[in-house]
């Protein structure tokens, strides 16, 4: 009976997030070719990109905070609602003329916001609705409906948007939040606090100080994961999220037809790489999950060689040159698809349910830091070596490598279960 209870309250909270992701998804893809028509500025788009991701590195924390304190269905659930009354007051304001654009960022940032607070709450509902055996199955479900409502979103939007307009994809987007809210009505999650506290702004940054000292002082394995998740974001990340478009655009010079498709493609690594997790990991547990570093590590080498391939003037080798960066880029992303649901079993396992939300939150907001400064980064130096990218993969794999063997060390001491 406590099983069937368990696949039920999963498999709600996997439905729920796959239909709000996906409305968000193919909202957020709209957004983008919306702004881009209204303002024909790459750097107005840019700069609304960056402004959304904000919330996720000051406000995450926070969140994770109240979701320790709070009911965690209520708060799924009022989330929810509130991003679709955030959706009807945008449908409602939406004027197709520049102007609209401030009012637009003021949404965009609202809607991340709320999204800031949701993720570390889900996060931390996985392990009150499954048992401990089964937190990598289900991060690699999460995960999975993560990279597929990203490609159909972004396959969906282009279609909406061309046909119905950015009106119908909002309330789209507004009617799964709706959807998702109903689903999570059903949720059966126990209560992981013994005390009936109310939340103050002085409780929350007094459960903020104790989870620091929780990673710092007694479980450094979270702390040194958190480590090595941020200089992933910082060295790793930025070969796929700045490289991609920039050897495909500006090195290969493929159409835009072909960019889609290679987007796409490649992008189906991440969806492999979550549904396999729970059968590779039998073979590769967690705590020998330092060796996905090493493979990756000769998928940047793939890329980074394919770039040099390009070179030489035969069309054949041209072509091997694109097959093979979009084949390390299948692979790429399969394997890192894998450490990150790995590094969410790790944490998951060593955190009390009590702490789950805030801890999340924490590491996530870190993590999130280290994007942005990654891909400036990235985006520097692909523009100062456009003639010699093959310098760029070799400091990568460099990078892989070496935090592959501090992530070994760091296993081999702690040995989580």
């Amino acid at each position: 009976m406590e099983q069937v209870l368990s696949n039920k309250n999963r498999n709600l909270l996997l439905t729920g997030q796959f239909i709000s992701l996906l409305g968000n998804s193919i909202q957020r893809f709209a957004l983008s070719l919306y702004i881009l028509d209204l303002t024909g500025s790459v750097a107005a788009f840019s700069a609304l990109t960056a402004f959304s991701v904000l919330p996720q590195i000051f406000i995450s924390p926070v969140g994770g905070a109240i979701a320790d304190l709070a009911d965690r269905k209520k708060m799924l659930i009022v989330l929810d609602l509130i991003s679709a009354g955030m959706l009807a007051l945008l449908l409602g304001s939406l004027k197709e003329n520049p102007s609209s654009i401030i009012s637009l960022a003021v949404f965009m940032l609202l809607l991340a916001t709320i999204g800031t607070v949701y993720d570390p709450v889900i996060r931390a509902v996985i392990p009150s609705v499954v048992r401990p055996q089964e937190y990598m199955k289900t991060n690699s479900y999460v995960s999975a409906i993560s990279s597929v409502t990203l490609l159909g979103g972004s396959v969906g939007a282009g279609f909406l948007y061309a046909f119905f307009g950015i009106r119908i994809i909002i309330i789209i987007n507004l009617i799964s939040f709706l959807c998702s809210a109903i689903l999570e009505l059903f949720l059966q999650l126990p209560n992981v606090n013994s005390q009936d506290e109310k939340i103050s702004a002085l409780k929350i940054f007094s459960d903020m100080k104790e989870s620091l000292i929780f990673m710092f002082r007694e479980q450094k394995l979270i702390f040194y994961v958190l480590l090595l998740s941020a200089a992933v974001n910082l060295f790793m990340t930025p070969i796929y999220s700045i490289g991609i478009a920039s050897v495909l655009k500006l090195t290969f010079h493929v159409s835009n037809q072909t960019f889609g498709i290679v987007q796409g493609i490649v992008g189906s690594g991440m969806v492999a790489g979550a549904l396999m997790t729970p059968k590779i990991s039998k073979r590769i547990p967690v705590e020998k999950m330092h060796v996905y570093f090493y493979a990756v590590s000769f998928a940047i080498l793939g890329m980074g060689c394919s770039t040099s391939i390009f070179i030489n003037p035969s069309a054949i080798m041209k072509q091997m040159a694109v097959i093979i960066f979009v084949g390390m880029g299948f692979l790429y992303l399969f394997l890192i698809a894998i450490i990150n649901i790995s590094f969410f079993t790790v944490v998951q396992k060593n955190i009390p349910l009590s702490m789950m939300g805030k801890i999340m939150a924490l590491i996530m907001s870190i993590c999130s830091a280290f994007t942005p400064i990654g891909q400036i980064l990235y985006g520097f130096w692909f523009d100062q070596y456009a003639d010699h990218l093959i310098i760029i993969y070799i400091f990568a794999i460099v990078c892989t490598v070496i935090l592959g063997a501090i992530l070994g060390k760091i296993l081999k001491r702690y040995h989580p279960e």
